[in-house]
């Protein structure tokens, strides 16, 4: 496969598979931090101060995390050893990690808003933020315009790389949430695959692009608007009013913010259990209106970029990024 040529979704998924599963120890430990941490969020959350706190600990966390699967990610692609570090370095840039997580699920936020789409768009766009944060050592916004630069005429296929992801990860949370400690880290090396072959894309000289492929940008981009007016024309039949909005449930309680944001966040998982009870939902009626509904969205988007590899899922100093092919 050519430098200029597009990555291949498959290619990057094997890679990932065969690398993780030869690194496979540190990947384990940070599933299981990870897992750790997902139980303290569950043990404690609810209503009030206190829980809303632990809530917020444990996402600045889950972040670190990330971050820390994301460098390993890099490491392991580019055939460097996981030598023991330091937390700090570990977590070096973790502030611009952390601001640039936040804009980039703002902006993907407000792009659903937008008729989804462009939330869609945006997402792909960004796609590669924190890797460039990681990576390069950038601030929130250089990272952000280096993902653009990145991902420009490619987000067809980033769009089906980003599925395959998903399908990848809904097997391993099918797998009794255990799959997840391979599939997670095999889409992050994934990620990693597919982020060294964009960056030497963009640093091969330019090719005119075939007749064939010129058209087929346009192509992609007015399907996605014409999805897009289809859900514009269906809000006339767009669900009515919440009438258990504000009303408490049997046992008293409201669902607030950070509720709607742990059900969006495991809506993957309550989805395929409400299939087979009725005991289980996706979604608490009992909820205080706006603020649940944003933390539900926003954990919707948190959920679907673990899902499609880091950047979320789970982005060296400038100009010194290896770009060296993969081996194996």
């Amino acid at each position: 496969m050519s430098v200029n040529g597009p990555f291949s979704s498959l290619e990057a998924v094997r890679f990932g598979w065969t690398k993780t599963r030869e690194r496979l120890g540190p990947f384990l430990i940070l599933g299981a931090i990870a897992a750790l941490l997902g139980l303290v969020q569950r043990a404690y959350r609810g209503p009030g101060a206190p829980q809303a706190l632990v809530s917020f600990v444990a996402e600045i966390l889950e972040l670190c995390v990330s971050m820390v699967l994301v460098r390993f990610a890099l490491r392991v692609h580019d055939g460097l050893p996981l030598e023991p570090a330091t937390l700090g370095a570990l977590l070096e840039g973790f502030p611009s990690y952390l601001l640039t997580m936040i804009f980039q699920g703002l902006v993907v936020c407000l792009g659903l808003v937008l008729l989804i789409v462009p939330g869609v768009i945006w997402g792909l766009e960004l796609a590669f933020s924190g890797f460039a944060v990681v990576d390069g050592r950038r601030r929130t916004l250089e990272a952000m315009r280096e993902s653009r630069r990145l991902t420009r005429g490619i987000k067809g296929r980033l769009f089906w790389f980003a599925l395959l992801l998903l399908g990848v990860n809904l097997l391993g949370a099918l797998a009794f949430g255990v799959g997840l400690l391979l599939s997670v880290p095999t889409s992050a090396v994934a990620s990693a695959y597919v982020f060294r072959r964009l960056q030497l894309r963009a640093k091969a000289p330019e090719v005119s692009p075939a007749p064939a492929a010129r058209a087929s940008s346009p192509l992609v981009t007015r399907g996605l608007w014409f999805t897009a007016l289809v859900c514009f024309a269906g809000t006339a039949c767009a669900p009515g009013p919440n009438v258990l909005a504000r009303v408490p449930d049997a046992r008293g309680d409201v669902a607030g913010f950070w509720l709607g944001l742990w059900h969006g966040l495991i809506v993957p998982v309550t989805f395929l259990i409400s299939l087979f009870t009725k005991r289980v939902g996706i979604y608490e009626l009992h909820n205080v209106g706006g603020w649940y509904d944003f933390g539900f969205v926003l954990g919707l988007v948190v959920a679907a970029r673990v899902a499609s590899g880091p950047p979320g899922a789970w982005g060296g100093r400038r100009g010194s990024a290896r770009t060296r092919s993969p081996r194996g």
